[in-house]
C-alpha cells in the first residue's frame, strides 16, 4: 500500500482532470502525486507527502458513489491523514453523497472561488460571468449553512453539517483556510482552498518546479462542452491539426488534435490506440471520464504532480504501463479560456520555469 500516515494531506476528487488539478496546485509546496483510489495497495518506492485519490465516481450513482468514499474513509482516517473533498467547479456529480461519509464527526467548510475564471462565492451561490448556481439546491440529506466570511470567528460549527463560505480573493481563501485548518475541519472546494490548507498541513515552504521541454503533443479531446468547441475552433484556426478518433491510424506531428465523444467512442480508446499515441511524448487529456480512460488502458500507476500551467489544469509525469515517463496536462471541459490549448502548447514547447504564471498566494 502506498505510505499515508498523519504528515500527509489525501484529497479525494471524483474525476481525473480534478484529482490532477489540485494535485499540480499541492506540488508547489509538497512532493504531490494522483493515485486512482483502486491503485492504493500499489507497491511504490517513492513517498509524497500529498496525494490525490480519483475516486472515479462522477458518473456513478450516489449510493456507489457514498460506498467507495466511505470504504476510503476507513482506510484514510484509520491512518490518521488529514483530508479535503475536491468538487466539481460547476457541482456536477455526487457532491453530497461523497461528504457524508466525512462528517459524523467533523464539519466542511466550503466555497466555490477561482479568482482567474471570475468565480466567486456568495450568499450560498456560486457566482460567474454566465450563470449563478444555489449550492444548497445540491443538497438533500444535509443542512447546509451560508456564512460570511467575517462570521467564521464566532459561528458555532457543528458536525454534520456543511458551511458555505463567501470568498472573491486569495486574501479571502486564505483566511478560510487558517480557520478550517485550525479547527480540523474539512475544507472542500474545486482546488484552491484545499491546497491552501494542505500548506498549512505540510512544512518546508515553496518548491521549485520546473516544466520539463517536450517536441510533440497529442491532444485527446472528449469532452462535448460548449465552451470546448470553442477551444478547438480557435486551436484550428492556429493550424492544429483535428483528426477523428475513428480515423486516427497512428499519423504523427508535432501537434495533433484527436477528438472523440467519450460515450460514443470510448470503445476506440484500446491497447492499439495506446501503441499508437506512444510516438508522443506528451499528451494534453480533456474530460474526465477520457483522462482516465487513456491512463487506465496505458496502464499507469500514478502521476507524479509538476505543477500546475493554469488553475486546475495539471502537470504532470506519468508512472507505470505503455506511457511511463510521458508528460500530461489534463483539463475540465468548462476550464480556461478560448485560446487555452494555443496556451498551453506555448508553455510545453518553451520548457519554461514552474512559477505562478497566473496567481500567487
Amino acid at each position: 500500500m502506498i505510505r499515508i500516515g498523519k504528515d500527509n494531506f489525501i484529497v479525494f476528487s471524483d474525476d481525473l482532470t480534478g484529482a490532477n488539478g489540485v494535485s499540480g496546485m499541492m506540488a508547489k509546496f509538497c512532493s504531490s502525486a494522483v493515485f486512482n483510489h483502486d491503485k492504493i495497495f500499489s507497491d511504490v518506492d517513492e513517498h509524497f507527502q500529498c496525494i490525490t485519490l480519483n475516486t472515479k465516481t462522477r458518473m456513478l450513482d450516489g449510493e456507489s458513489a457514498y460506498s467507495i468514499l466511505s470504504d476510503l474513509n476507513g482506510i484514510i482516517t484509520e491512518k490518521g491523514a488529514r483530508i479535503g473533498k475536491r468538487i466539481d467547479s460547476t457541482l456536477r456529480g455526487n457532491m453530497e453523497k461523497e461528504i457524508i461519509p466525512f462528517l459524523e464527526r467533523n464539519s466542511a467548510i466550503m466555497t466555490d472561488t477561482i479568482p482567474e475564471y471570475g468565480r466567486y462565492t456568495e450568499n450560498g451561490n456560486t457566482i460567474t460571468q454566465e450563470t449563478s448556481l444555489d449550492i444548497a439546491e445540491r443538497f438533500r440529506e444535509l443542512d447546509v449553512i451560508p456564512l460570511k466570511i467575517h462570521e467564521l470567528r464566532n459561528a458555532r460549527i457543528e458536525n454534520g453539517k456543511v458551511y458555505v463560505v463567501d470568498s472573491r480573493t486569495y486574501s479571502d481563501l486564505e483566511r478560510i483556510a487558517e480557520f478550517t485548518y485550525r479547527n480540523g475541519y474539512i475544507p472542500m472546494d474545486p482546488g484552491p482552498l484545499c491546497s491552501m490548507v494542505a500548506s498549512l498541513h505540510i512544512p518546508g515552504g515553496r518548491r521549485n518546479l520546473k516544466i520539463p521541454a517536450i517536441s510533440s503533443i497529442s491532444y485527446i479531446i472528449g469532452s462535448m462542452e460548449k465552451k470546448t468547441f470553442l477551444q478547438l475552433e480557435h486551436a484550428r484556426s492556429r493550424g492544429i491539426r483535428i483528426v477523428h478518433i475513428n480515423e486516427f491510424s497512428g499519423e504523427f506531428s508535432r501537434t495533433l488534435i484527436l477528438r472523440l465523444n467519450y460515450m460514443e467512442h470510448r470503445h476506440l480508446i484500446d491497447d492499439i490506440f495506446i501503441e499508437r499515441i506512444s510516438r508522443f511524448d506528451s499528451f494534453v487529456l480533456s474530460g474526465g471520464e477520457t483522462a482516465n480512460t487513456v491512463f487506465e488502458k496505458s496502464g499507469g500507476i500514478y502521476i507524479e504532480s509538476l505543477g500546475d500551467l493554469f488553475p486546475i489544469v495539471g502537470i504532470g509525469k506519468i508512472h507505470g504501463g505503455r506511457l511511463d515517463g510521458k508528460i500530461v496536462v489534463t483539463k475540465g471541459g468548462m476550464i480556461g479560456s478560448e485560446n487555452i490549448y494555443i496556451s498551453i502548447l506555448n508553455l510545453l514547447l518553451s520548457g519554461e520555469d514552474g512559477k505562478d504564471r497566473n496567481y500567487t498566494w
